[in-house]
């Protein structure tokens, strides 16, 4: 039985659970189509909606119409990206606190995960501590970063796992005192300063040597 046709948007999280379970069956049926294997958390997303999903109805998905495929490669493409840089849950063990802040990285996994889900074509992310989040970069922000440096030698690369996962990035750090909390969590391992994270060496490399510059 079907019901009326909803808009794709790309929050799973907040569709009812009979729209998720139709909407994802449609996700894992792309990575199949494309002999791809389903990611861990498309399972376990829809093994959850169908759980929820007490009625056992769902929404009839016009995959024919643009506009619903272009929303479900968009879903696509963001469990792309969970398979390959969230492919495993963290195991997190560090927990840092401050005397001005209390507790910092609080529900860091979950961050994270939303981090990924937002990546699209965007390449360079970073902790903010003052709103203790994850947030994706642009070129415009890197350009301020290095007219607002403290020059060339607080700047040195660095890299780490997040889970199975390696990342690359630049450290900028002329105080020595600054904690990221939030990179420090994701890690497992103490990093202070402003860290700059990127989704490949190539892309590092490049940004480390136009700081050089």
């Amino acid at each position: 039985m079907s019901k009326q046709v909803y808009e794709i948007k790309s929050d799973i999280d907040t569709m009812d659970a009979e729209w998720r379970c139709s909407l994802l069956t449609e996700v894992m049926k792309m990575f199949i189509s494309k002999g791809k294997s389903i990611p861990r958390i498309l399972i376990k997303d829809l093994k959850k909606a169908k759980a929820d999903n007490k009625t056992g109805m769902g929404y009839k998905i016009h995959t024919d119409v643009k506009a619903t495929k272009q929303g479900i490669r968009h879903l696509y493409i963001q469990y792309k990206h969970l398979d390959k840089y969230y492919p495993k849950p963290l195991e997190l063990r560090l927990k840092f606190g401050s005397l001005q802040r209390g507790e910092r990285a609080v529900n860091i996994e979950t961050k994270y995960r939303n981090l990924i889900r937002a990546k699209e074509n965007k390449k360079i992310f970073m902790y903010i501590d003052e709103v203790d989040d994850l947030t994706w970069l642009d070129e415009k922000a890197m350009k301020i970063v290095k007219k607002e440096g403290g020059g060339k030698k607080t700047y040195s690369k660095i890299e780490f796992k997040i889970g199975g996962c390696k990342w690359y990035g630049i450290n900028h750090n002329h105080t020595n005192l600054e904690i990221d909390y939030g990179l420090s969590t994701l890690s497992n391992k103490l990093q202070t300063g402003r860290n700059y994270v990127f989704d490949s060496e190539e892309n590092r490399d490049n940004y480390y040597e136009y700081f050089m510059k």
